[in-house]
């Protein structure tokens, strides 16, 4: 079966605008990224078109560049990029680390999120 598509945007955020929305229990995708890091570059498109996908579920997928925030990479324990963290009521509840395909961050996405 194949998913609506929409035209979501990844948008990217200041750490302190993420901690907001984690700490107001939005359901936030995080992408922790390097304009430095090859593979944060190759896994970008994939975040991207990942994010058209879940248009059915109330979602905000963010970027954050790790160089202008490490604090905020730190705080949440990010040693490897790319990192990708799903957040659900405050709670982080679903992470990946490296570079994959837009169909296994779907997956990783919607099951972190209880969605189909």
């Amino acid at each position: 079966m194949k998913r609506r598509t929409c035209n979501r945007i990844v948008r990217s955020r200041t750490g302190a605008e993420v901690d907001r929305m984690i700490r107001a229990g939005k359901n936030v995708v995080v992408q922790y990224a390097s304009p430095n890091c090859g593979a944060c570059a190759e896994t970008n498109p994939h975040i991207d078109r990942a994010a058209t996908h879940l248009c059915d579920l109330d979602v905000e997928v963010v970027r954050v560049n790790t160089d202008m925030h490490d604090q905020f990479a730190s705080a949440h324990g990010v040693e490897e990029l790319p990192t990708i963290e799903v957040f659900r009521g405050g709670k982080r509840v679903g992470r990946t680390v490296g570079a994959d395909k837009a169909d296994a961050f779907v997956q990783l996405i919607r099951k972190a999120l209880g969605g189909k």
